[in-house]
């Protein structure tokens, strides 16, 4: 409840003459006669506002239509209305839900912002354990090392998703969401949607094992989707998603060809990549045959020349003017032919 309308609740109890089990009673302290109410009370105050006629149970569309064009979040709307989910309010309000209906691309440069803003400090940081751990012998550091959890803290990356993701939204919005993530005791994939997905399960996707720790989701230790499903394209079908065609963006172009690896990190990198991008062309040959729909395997025009937990300004810039540019392409080779 509003902190006005509780103050002004409490006010009225503290003036009424009347106790009774009613918060507006009638002069004898039973219920109110609505047309009473409409008639000598509700119809004469619109007039002397000056107000077109409406009905009493309008004040409620008023009141969400003016909440969410101040951009409160929709799920608070929702509540404050007695529903049990948004998706209700969505369906009769999205209109007054700034920006939803635009189509100017607002939504996209906000998010295009934020990547070129990036930094690591707000996706990672070094756990301190590690960071000391390089400090000790040989022999010490491999003993701490085996007793972290994870190399990296995500807590950076936790709050940046926090503060930069409406959930509300997506578990009202009608377009649908697939979310993979592994369940580390089970050995097998863990499933979200728009109504199930939490903050903590997103985290759990990019929860990258040795990188990340794993997060604790209903009980549940989750990890990284890609261990289970590199492209989840058949987790995306098989959840009854109608679709033409499903569309897998890769990060490696055709002509990526890095020189031969020699260090450990290059080998590492390298044999990682090379298993990811066949176990996506795999689900891609899968999703062909079983759903018999086109799946399209889109590769960017040159190098990103991007490392993983990389983020550096001008490389990201770069993949985002190619991604742009690329994305603009393959609307051209997919459109119909003008006649």
């Amino acid at each position: 409840m509003l902190p006005i309308v509780k103050q002004a609740l409490r006010t009225h109890r503290d003036v009424s003459e009347r106790h009774g089990p009613w918060i507006f009673a009638n002069r004898d302290g039973g219920t109110l006669d609505i047309t009473n109410l409409r008639e000598r009370g509700w119809r004469p105050a619109l007039r002397r506002a000056k107000l077109r006629a409406g009905t009493l149970y309008q004040t409620r569309h008023t009141f969400a239509t003016l909440m969410l064009e101040l951009g409160e979040s929709l799920g608070w709307v929702a509540r404050q209305l007695g529903h049990t989910n948004a998706e209700r309010v969505y369906r009769r309000y999205h209109r007054f839900i700034p920006n939803l209906c635009r189509r100017d691309g607002a939504n996209a440069d906000r998010l295009e912002s934020l990547w070129r803003s990036l930094t690591r400090e707000q996706v990672y940081s070094l756990r301190p354990s590690v960071f000391f751990a390089g400090l000790l012998p040989g022999w010490l550091t491999a003993v701490t090392l085996g007793h972290a959890t994870s190399l990296l803290d995500p807590a950076p990356m936790r709050e940046l998703l926090a503060t930069a993701l409406d959930l509300d939204r997506v578990r009202a919005s009608a377009t649908r969401l697939a979310v993979v993530t592994t369940d580390l005791a089970r050995r097998e994939p863990q499933r979200f949607d728009n109504q199930t997905i939490t903050l903590a399960a997103l985290v759990a996707t990019v929860a990258v094992p040795g990188l990340f720790p794993p997060v604790e989701v209903d009980g549940a230790s989750l990890v990284d989707g890609g261990l289970v499903s590199r492209a989840p394209v058949l987790e995306a079908l098989d959840s009854g998603i109608s679709v033409e065609r499903a569309i897998i963006a890769l990060s490696y172009a055709p002509n990526d060809r890095p020189r031969p690896p020699t260090r450990l990190r290059d080998v590492l990198e390298s044999a990682f990549e090379t298993l990811m991008i066949h176990q996506i062309r795999r689900d891609a040959e899968l999703a062909r045959l079983r759903h018999r729909i086109d799946v399209q395997i889109v590769e960017p025009s040159a190098p990103l020349r991007l490392r993983p937990l990389d983020f550096d300004p001008a490389s990201l810039a770069d993949a985002l003017a190619r991604g742009r540019a690329d994305g603009a392409r393959c609307l051209d080779a997919w459109s119909p032919p003008r006649r």
